[in-house]
């Protein structure tokens, strides 16, 4: 026989199930992008590029798509053959790779992380660059820093290089 208590939480659910279901979720963004970084690994001529990012919150994402350009402004063009699944954490988001191993390492290449949501609806977020130079245009200081041989800890005003041999 079931308490009060537990009926009165129940019909607290059901009530709360009915309300979320009345009212659809209008989110802007259903992801919290809080990385998105490209590196080149070259061989000879041939090269991979690959790419990182971390989400801290995802709210109803479908998944994920790449697209890539040898322009900045563009066109960009879909290069993953299906959709990304999304791991669709709310509280800690998600942490992806993707290798494009059709680039040259004589070349440029821009990038753009799209996410898609339940619904169908998606966003494109700020493009990122990379070569075989190492130009990166990335929130990830920390990798940068460790790629030139130089860590550089910002807040505290302390610089520590590494002599290359």
């Amino acid at each position: 026989m079931a308490s009060r208590a537990s009926k009165i939480f129940f019909g607290f659910i059901v009530a709360l199930i009915i309300a979320m279901s009345a009212f659809p979720q209008t989110t802007s963004a259903a992801v919290t992008l809080s990385s998105f970084t490209a590196r080149m690994i070259t061989e000879n001529i041939s090269a991979r590029v690959v790419m990182s990012w971390t989400t801290a919150s995802e709210i109803n994402t479908a998944g994920f798509n790449i697209y890539r350009s040898e322009r900045a402004d563009g066109p960009y063009t879909r290069i993953n053959p299906q959709l990304i699944p999304a791991k669709n954490d709310l509280i800690a988001g998600g942490t992806y790779t993707y290798t494009d191993d059709k680039t040259q390492a004589t070349q440029t290449y821009y990038y753009q992380l799209e996410d898609v949501e339940l619904n169908g609806t998606s966003a494109r977020h700020t493009p990122i660059a990379v070569n075989s130079v190492g130009m990166q245009s990335t929130t990830d200081w920390f990798g940068i820093a460790l790629g030139i041989g130089a860590l550089a800890v910002i807040g505290g005003g302390v610089l520590l290089v590494r002599r290359m041999r």
